[in-house]
């Protein structure tokens, strides 16, 4: 008599254990079918438990991991994806992947460009340049072993980048006045502020720009900096980094010998001359761009930069001396030009300096403003990421949502 009573009792334990029970089998057994899985409290599901006997049908508990779903994409991972590795260069315009015998699926997504793959190994280093932001989705594990580079290049934007002088966060031109004088572009602003311009006398330089995007659901790229007063045709701001996604459902790690870098490009110098006989201000920085990483476990032991371009320097014209730019941005401070002595650029920021504003001059041409930093952004799940203090740049904004 007692067994008629089993699989209410096995019922009743089963729903006092908060987990719902989809019907029963044959034979006296709790089955909740191949097909019905149980919601865990955490939103987990679970297939590795089972109650019952082989008979009727077995009630299952769904253990497997919940889904990772990508941000900024509705598109999901393609698990028949071939593994990647030798990659050389991504163009996000072209939508080529340059390196592989075979090229893998890469395609355009709300105006997204993005490379389905299994698992990626980063082996050699990477140039990624195009206009479209680029999103990487790995179905498998990636693994990152050297530079993968979605810097600006002076004014020419990482992937995704706002070119100079554009951009939310762009930088305000310098100014001409008098007979030759000039003041200096504005630097790029995005997770930070950049540079004021060099003044001249009593007359400001450009603005920087306003930062922007602080939420995890953005997903912009960096912004480019002023021109300096009177430039010369090409004596353009610095542009703004690119944004770089790489989403893995299984884990991401950078190893000291690979990195990641989104930073700023330099502000070009000012020219000695123009056709009406002045002379040019030095221009401001671009902004660093994008880094957004997530997986469930993400390590970080290599370098993760997005940091700002230094600014160009202004030109002398009665010593009759070119401007010369800034640095682009990477690894640590990104230099203003240095030449002439006289009014050199801002350095471009970092997680740890301010974007610098260059000295005022009495007369003439002065330099143009640093960049700031772009943002650094790292989602895993349940526990935080493992950084190495001080190995990325601005300081990284953290979820553990996924």
């Amino acid at each position: 008599m007692a067994s008629r009573f089993l699989p209410f009792a096995l019922t009743t334990v089963l729903a006092a254990c908060g987990l719902e029970v989809v019907g029963t089998g044959s034979g006296g057994s709790v089955g909740m079918g191949a097909d019905a899985g149980v919601s865990l409290p955490n939103g987990d599901a679970s297939s590795s438990g089972s109650v019952g006997d082989a008979g009727g049908g077995d009630a299952t508990v769904d253990s497997g991991p919940r889904a990772v779903e990508a941000s900024h994409t509705a598109e999901t991972f393609d698990v028949t994806a071939s593994a990647l590795a030798g990659v050389t260069a991504i163009d996000t315009t072209a939508l080529s992947v340059t390196g592989p015998a075979t090229a893998p699926r890469f395609e355009d997504h709300g105006g997204n460009a993005v490379l389905y793959v299994g698992a990626w190994t980063v082996d050699v280093p990477i140039r990624i340049t195009g206009t479209r932001k680029l999103i990487v989705l790995a179905a498998g594990v990636v693994k990152v072993d050297a530079l993968v580079d979605a810097g600006a290049r002076g004014g020419v934007a990482g992937p995704g980048g706002f070119g100079p002088g554009a951009g939310p966060g762009k930088g305000g031109d310098g100014v001409h006045f008098g007979a030759d004088d000039s003041t200096g572009g504005g630097g790029g602003s995005f997770g930070g502020l950049g540079a004021g311009g060099g003044n001249v006398g009593g007359t400001f330089g450009g603005a920087p720009g306003s930062t922007y995007a602080p939420t995890k659901d953005d997903f912009f790229a960096g912004s480019g900096g002023g021109r300096g007063g009177d430039a010369c045709p090409g004596d353009v701001g610095g542009a703004g980094g690119g944004a770089v996604q790489i989403t893995s459902a299984v884990s991401i790690t950078i190893e000291t010998t690979g990195g990641v870098n989104v930073g700023g490009g330099g502000g070009a110098g000012g020219c000695k001359f123009v056709a009406s006989a002045e002379s040019a201000a030095g221009a401001g920085g671009g902004s660093g761009g994008l880094v957004f990483l997530e997986a469930p476990a993400i390590t970080q032991k290599g370098p993760v930069s997005a940091n700002g371009g230094g600014g160009g320097s202004g030109s002398n014209y009665n010593a009759s001396i070119d401007g010369v730019p800034g640095a682009d941005g990477a690894v640590g401070v990104a230099l203003g030009g240095v030449e002439p002595s006289t009014s050199p650029g801002g350095n471009g920021a970092t997680g740890s300096t301010a974007a610098v504003r260059p000295t005022q001059v009495v007369a003439n041409n002065a330099g143009g403003g640093g960049g700031g930093v772009g943002r650094v952004w790292l989602r895993t799940r349940g526990a935080p990421p493992v950084t190495t203090a001080g190995a990325i740049s601005p300081a990284p904004m953290l979820d553990t949502s996924l």
